[in-house]
């Protein structure tokens, strides 16, 4: 099992204790979890995965805790898409998801922008690109919130050779 995290406000956990929950939320033999965030309770817990083998096919899960065990993970379906969708993040008041993902938006078809997706009782409502928050051009990704709960990303330039860190 391999794990890879950014930034995030609510990756707090320390390293002795992240490793028990990592194996206990992705046994080894599912493969590789990718970057997570917590609810704000800190009994949901959404992360992304790569699902098809060779391929850039990632998709977001959730686990829950329920009666102090994690339950297995399920995959979000945020709408029909099946384009890739990496990067969950919570915004800090619980109810709103923000991802990145390769859904057209605004005339792009080809590079990862954010959206969004609001609560809706258990789940989400259909998802939204944010349309102010990204760069049409270049590839969005690695959403998080900094200080003042200002939501920031990772801009790449169309030809690669550039990523910098920006607000939303």
């Amino acid at each position: 099992l391999t794990a890879c995290a950014a930034p995030s406000r609510s990756a707090h956990l320390v390293p002795d204790t992240a490793h028990a929950f990592l194996a206990e939320v992705v046994p080894a033999e599912e493969g590789t979890l990718f970057r997570g965030t917590l609810s704000p309770e800190g009994d949901e817990f959404w992360f992304f995965r790569k699902v098809t083998p060779g391929a850039e096919d990632y998709r977001i899960y959730r686990t829950r805790r329920v009666d102090g065990a994690w339950t297995l993970p399920t995959l979000e379906p945020l709408g029909d898409s099946t384009a890739s969708s990496m990067y969950p993040v919570l915004s800090p008041d619980g109810r709103l998801l923000i991802f990145s993902t390769y859904r057209p938006a605004g005339g792009d078809s080809g590079n990862a922008n954010l959206w969004a997706a609001r609560r809706e009782g258990d789940g989400w409502g259909p998802p939204f690109p944010l349309a102010g928050a990204s760069t049409p051009a270049n590839s969005d990704a690695s959403p998080w919130f900094g200080p003042g709960e200002e939501l920031r990303l990772s801009s790449t330039s169309p030809d690669w050779r550039e990523t910098s860190p920006r607000l939303a």
